[in-house]
């Protein structure tokens, strides 16, 4: 995709549910495109704390910090004609976890309209990926995954919930016109086999050109 003047966009997201395989796959993908790897960090996100304990108060909090800043670190980190950036989480993919908060009462009218009103102006500013690779898996092998590493904060984590969120992405993903989306069933492709990566790269790289 080629955008700033001529300059091929640079930027590479991964996006996908919680346990698709977010983190190994943007990590490796860098790697083997010789590029850089920007991590979110969550524990950044000041109202977390406060977040599970009353999730109605502090869910538009929590997604709003989450949102600014990952659109402040694309801000610091895209440039172009630089080298290929790989971001471990999409901005966008806030809209997801938003609209299921809405959905199931956790966040009001006014709160879901705000974010929404946000997300579509930062997204106006933003450039746009060369690419955004979806990694997708169903919700039962994903709350396997999420069980086995054994996150402290993930142990409430259910089959319910994950559903709703699958449900919000395929939507999301489906609506999705800014850049090729390059989708991948985590559930029946192992992207640290080296032939499957190697397959991804290629399919990214040609969005390069």
């Amino acid at each position: 995709m080629v955008m700033d003047g001529g300059q091929p966009s640079n930027l590479v997201y991964v996006a996908g549910n919680i346990g698709a395989g977010k983190s190994t796959t943007s990590t490796r993908l860098a790697s083997a495109l010789g590029g850089r790897l920007i991590t979110e960090q969550t524990e950044t996100n000041p109202y977390l704390p406060a977040f599970y304990g009353d999730m109605r108060r502090w869910t538009f909090h929590v997604d709003v910090h989450f949102l600014a800043e990952r659109v402040a670190t694309v801000g610091q980190e895209y440039h172009p004609g630089g080298p290929t950036t790989v971001f471990d989480r999409c901005y966008l993919e806030g809209s997801v976890f938003a609209s299921v908060a809405h959905a199931g009462g956790l966040a009001t009218d006014d709160e879901w309209a705000t974010f929404s009103l946000l997300l579509g102006s930062f997204d106006a500013l933003l450039p746009a990926p060369a690419a955004l690779v979806y990694l997708r898996a169903e919700p039962d092998q994903l709350l396997e995954r999420v069980k086995s590493r054994g996150r402290e904060y993930e142990t409430g984590m259910t089959l319910g919930y994950l559903q709703d969120l699958q449900d919000a992405y395929d939507e999301w993903i489906a609506g999705y016109t800014a850049a090729p989306v390059i989708a991948v069933d985590t559930g029946r492709v192992d992207l640290r086999e080296d032939e499957r990566l190697r397959e991804l790269v290629e399919e990214v790289t040609a969005r390069f050109r």
